[in-house]
């Protein structure tokens, strides 16, 4: 068995194109999903359009005429006019406007971020199919090798049938082995393309990495307070709050201003008008619901923190004791085993059952440890989501 093969061990993966980490990588791909280039598009669609609710309405014209009996000249009038609502509504609109769509552009960034990391563990679990198929293709070589070897031997009748047949079985199950390995890789490109369609290319390069040690939890928990959705939830909170205020103003008379000019009986009057329109017959349901909306506000708050920094403990506790598990087995899995393996048979001390089941027997542990690896990477993947 190769040097190489300890790689399995491994537990990032990362990409070498233009000295990119796999994080940037991922970002960037995640940035083409055409969903979030949408999802963006309607943002400011949004923004825009709040803008424009939140203006004064055109003016208005109006203009009468009025046939008069014979003999005496018709009269006519124009009049040129605009409303507006009470002038404070429109900075609290303006505030709610300007705090939601700060909501909403913290929530796209977190969309991104999510869409990174599906990204980012589609990529970590087509690492580990290809280390394992890596790892399966050496050791059908090997025992290739075994095969060919044993059978000269049993030509030059140095072995026994028995171990011959032992070596062809073992070969048809690393075969088998193989070919499962084979598939793997196929099914997580699969899934990674199911992603994002297309996105194969950026990932074709990543190669496995060191284990890095867990941050302190308290950098996990910083980048959690400032992530884009706590942000995010933050802002819906604020405008919610702020309209109560909106919902208070617009329970408040607006008005219209008018110039009018009148024509009658040979004269031209010119004068102005002033038009006052109450709220609503209950305007106080209007702050009512606008308090209760803000009051589910803070309830969502507190229940997203809550829930979300338990979470994120209970991670890192976990991440903590897997770490600590594998940094023990690495200890364990270094230098060459299946070498020393090959030394002992060659040698005489192992016989061909014996270092079968060895091998075998290493191959196990060396996949319960992988397992063990890629478990910790989702989890260490999802904690450092929000760290920039």
């Amino acid at each position: 068995m190769k040097r190489s093969i300890i790689s399995a061990v491994a537990l990032f993966v990362c990409a070498t194109l233009a000295a990119e980490n796999l994080d940037t990588i991922c970002r960037r791909v995640a940035l083409e999903a055409p969903s979030l280039k949408a999802e963006a598009a309607r943002l400011d669609a949004d923004r825009i359009q709040s803008e424009a609710d939140n203006s004064l309405a055109g003016p208005e014209a109006d203009f009468d005429y009025k046939f008069a009996p014979t003999g005496e000249p018709n009269r006519w009038g124009v009049s040129v006019g605009q409303s507006f609502d009470w002038p404070g509504l429109y900075g609290a609109r303006r505030k709610s406007n300007r705090l939601r769509a700060g909501a909403m552009r913290q929530l796209h960034e977190q969309n991104v971020l999510d869409k990174a990391l599906e990204l980012k563990l589609a990529a970590l679990s087509l690492a580990q199919a290809r280390e394992n198929h890596a790892l399966m293709s050496e050791a059908a070589k090997n025992f290739e090798e075994l095969h060919t070897y044993l059978q000269g031997a049993f030509d030059r009748g140095a072995t026994t049938i028995l171990a011959l047949r032992k070596s062809e079985l073992q070969l048809v199950a690393m075969r088998t082995a193989l070919a499962d390995a084979e598939a793997a890789v196929v099914r997580a490109e699969a899934s990674l393309n199911a992603i994002q369609p297309g996105c194969l290319d950026s990932f074709r390069d990543i190669v496995a990495i060191t284990p890095l040690p867990l941050r302190p939890e308290t950098v996990y928990a910083e980048a959690f307070d400032t992530a884009p959705l706590t942000g995010a939830k933050q802002g819906e909170l604020d405008a919610a709050r702020n309209d109560i205020s909106v919902a208070r103003r617009s329970g408040l008379p607006s008005f219209k201003l008018s110039y009018a000019h009148d024509f009658e009986d040979g004269n031209h009057f010119n004068g102005f008008g002033i038009s006052v329109a109450l709220p609503s017959w209950q305007p106080k349901k209007t702050v009512d619901a606008a308090r209760a909306r803000a009051l589910a506000a803070d309830f969502d708050m507190v229940d997203y923190t809550t829930v979300q920094r338990a979470r994120n403990h209970a991670d890192y506790q976990e991440a903590s004791r897997l770490y600590a598990r594998i940094s023990d087995e690495s200890k364990a899995l270094e230098g060459d085993y299946p070498a020393l393996l090959k030394k002992a048979f060659d040698s005489g001390i192992l016989n061909i059952f014996d270092y079968i089941t060895e091998y075998n027997a290493y191959l196990d542990i060396l996949s319960a440890h992988k397992a063990l690896v890629a478990r910790y990477a989702e989890i260490e993947a999802r904690l450092a989501k929000n760290i920039r």
